[in-house]
């Protein structure tokens, strides 16, 4: 007989020590939903001082909304109905101030097995539910921006599209309108000077057609390389937006600067050399 009454209560020591020094809010209310007990934590929470003196409280005696406190009811009214245990995010004052705790509420059965109110055990998640708030709001103007970046990357293309298409059209005209006055030229009008200013006129023109030749070329195949550029940036910010893996190739600096100077029409234009020492 001593050792029942020294079990149980080493059972009561051990609960009222669980109950005391857990970070969790716990509570069990009857039936009618009054408090019939709830350690310090809960207490506190709700304005008080220690867990005796929310005793045959209600909800709608504490802190909290109309519409939080019927919140509650609902949920404990569920949990007693259905006899399942349920988890749920609850708003609610804590601290008092406003707040969000992840509650986890079961049926509290008696010794028949009669359900007899509810047993609750709450966390507050507060701050976790800002930072998921925060994310989530970063996450949503990340989304934002992409979408933003997708349009000016759209609207640029299309801009600079149109043109340097109507480039290497024009390029091809101005090939075909070359290709006519040279022919004009070596057969009509060159015919027409002297022998003392053939040659050296024929020299310039033919060197003048080379350079015109050249510069359509040079305008094509720039032309080719932005359109190309453009179409590369679309698809490798869709693929990064879809979650694709790309791969990048190395490229050749020196190459790439030796083509920026030598399609540089303004350096041609102005006769200034460049120099390039690229160190390795």
């Amino acid at each position: 007989m001593r050792k029942n009454y020294d079990d149980a209560l080493s059972v009561e020591i051990i609960l009222d020590n669980f109950l005391r020094n857990t970070p969790e809010h716990c509570y069990w209310k009857n039936k009618d939903l009054i408090y019939i007990g709830c350690n310090d934590k809960q207490a506190q929470s709700l304005g008080f001082k220690y867990g005796y003196e929310v005793l045959g409280k209600s909800d709608f005696d504490l802190k909290g909304t109309k519409k939080q406190v019927e919140q509650f009811r609902q949920n404990d009214l569920e949990v007693m109905q259905s006899g399942q245990s349920k988890i749920i995010e609850e708003k609610t004052i804590i601290d008092g101030k406003a707040g969000v705790a992840l509650s986890i509420k079961s049926p509290l059965y008696d010794d028949k097995g009669n359900c007899v109110g509810i047993l609750g055990i709450s966390v507050d998640i507060s701050k976790e539910k800002k930072i998921q708030q925060a994310l989530a709001e970063q996450i949503n103007k990340t989304e934002k921006a992409n979408y933003a970046t997708i349009r000016f990357i759209s609207t640029a293309s299309h801009e600079i599209r149109n043109p340097m298409t109507n480039v290497i059209s024009l390029q091809q005209i101005i090939k075909g309108k070359l290709d006519v006055l040279q022919d004009i030229f070596y057969q009509k009008i060159l015919t027409l000077l002297n022998d003392k200013n053939k040659k050296e006129i024929s020299a310039e023109i033919a060197k003048n057609f080379h350079d015109i030749y050249e510069y359509a070329h040079t305008c094509s195949s720039e032309a080719y390389r932005t359109l190309t550029a453009l179409q590369n940036l679309g698809d490798l910010h869709r693929m990064q937006l879809d979650g694709v893996a790309t791969n990048f190739l190395s490229v050749e600096i020196n190459d790439l600067v030796k083509r920026s100077v030598d399609n540089s029409t303004y350096l041609n234009t102005k006769n200034i050399e460049i120099h390039v020492n690229i160190s390795k």
